[in-house]
């Protein structure tokens, strides 16, 4: 399967999971290693079209997927905006607030709540 086929609006299956907030598809996608920087013809990335869909889904969980796969939280479209230019201004603010957080912070660790263990790990009878 290509995941990167364009249809007549130059989206790719990618896009269309993000635009109907499927997050099985998303994930199922991501596995395969799909251009995230692909650009549909309004200059769209997937990140652009997952941002808007945040409230009607109630998570932010596909914006983390594709941060954290190294979708460009930096990308720009046919009009010069950026993802979090497409936040929309009537969201919660909590919402609004979670957003600009995942897409201002550089690490994608971060964004999914990730953190390296502090203590190191000893060796055990299970791990020779």
């Amino acid at each position: 399967m290509d995941v990167n086929i364009r249809d007549q609006k130059n989206s790719t299956p990618l896009h269309w999971a993000c635009y109907t907030r499927s997050e099985m598809a998303l994930n199922y996608l991501l596995t395969m290693k799909p251009n995230l920087e692909a650009k549909d013809s309004s200059g769209f990335t997937p990140l652009h079209i997952a941002i808007p869909h945040v409230e009607k889904l109630g998570s932010t969980r596909n914006v983390k997927s594709l941060l954290l796969r190294g979708a460009d939280r930096n990308a720009i479209d046919n009009h010069g905006k950026t993802p979090m230019d497409l936040i929309p201004t009537d969201f919660e603010e909590g919402t609004k607030d979670e957003l600009v957080q995942i897409l201002s912070e550089q690490s994608y660790c971060e964004c999914m709540m990730l953190k390296v263990p502090l203590i190191p790990l000893k060796r055990n009878h299970k791990t020779q």
